[in-house]
């Protein structure tokens, strides 16, 4: 009988016959000691937030086995693609989600807001930061693209959404599309990556190569030189291409 209430409770869509049941079922297992109170939690759990979801503003109507069969994190992304964020966000916190997914999404849907778009970038990347700071640590990668927006948005706001890359090689790497080479030394010099920082030396010098500037060239060794250990790493790279019989070796 406690199992049917439970049941029955999963199967309303009306709050007030869910609370009859529900407490119908809690009386039946105050009967019971030893009844696994596992189901009766669960569909709690479930109610709420399938109550939450079937409100008007939201629109989705699950039933009880609807969301079964979508599964929590599903739910959240049909959320997200109706820009409830605040709802999927609340429901990430009641079910212990990830939220990275949920103001990733928020970011960039920011970033892209016309109400956005004279605010300064200072101002705009500490709205980011302080919405996302409680996430803990997570990627700021494809905010920064958004922001960046292929060379047509704000570079300046991308570089500075990028400080709070954790991963240096995706900082290092987007860094790098962005023609922000010395920057993009200096992430990867602070990561102590050897293979980054060949990264970003190979790379420069590649486009060196295609660009008959001197002023260009003495702007790269400047680069460099400013590092001990990149420079350390590049006369290694020369002296191995030397070796090779690489007449270009050393530039």
């Amino acid at each position: 009988a406690v199992s049917a209430c439970i049941s029955a409770a999963g199967s309303e869509f009306d709050p007030s016959m869910q609370k009859r049941y529900l407490k119908a079922a809690t009386y039946g297992m105050g009967l019971c000691s030893d009844f696994d109170a596992t189901e009766f939690v669960d569909t709690c759990r479930k109610l709420r937030v399938l109550n939450d979801v079937r409100r008007p503003e939201v629109g989705l109507p699950l039933t009880s086995q609807q969301y079964d069969r979508l599964t929590a994190e599903v739910l959240v992304d049909r959320l997200i693609a109706r820009h409830h964020h605040h709802l999927a966000l609340t429901i990430c916190d009641f079910l212990k989600l990830s939220k990275q997914k949920v103001l990733t999404h928020w970011a960039c849907e920011k970033l892209k807001s016309p109400s956005v778009r004279d605010m300064p970038d200072k101002q705009l990347r500490d709205i980011i930061r302080e919405k996302l700071k409680p996430c803990g640590t997570m990627s700021y990668t494809a905010i920064a693209l958004i922001a960046y927006d292929g060379g047509r948005g704000r570079k300046r706001l991308s570089t500075m959404l990028l400080d709070y890359e954790p991963h240096a090689a995706d900082q290092v790497k987007l860094l790098l599309s962005m023609n922000e080479n010395e920057l993009a030394l200096q992430k990867a010099v602070n990561s102590m990556d050897s293979d980054l920082v060949f990264l970003v030396l190979l790379s420069t010098e590649a486009r060196l190569r295609n660009n008959q500037s001197q002023a260009k060239k003495q702007e790269f060794f400047h680069m460099v030189y400013n590092h001990p250990d990149a420079t350390a790493l590049l006369k290694v790279y020369y002296r191995h291409k030397l070796s090779m019989g690489d007449p270009d070796g050393g530039g």
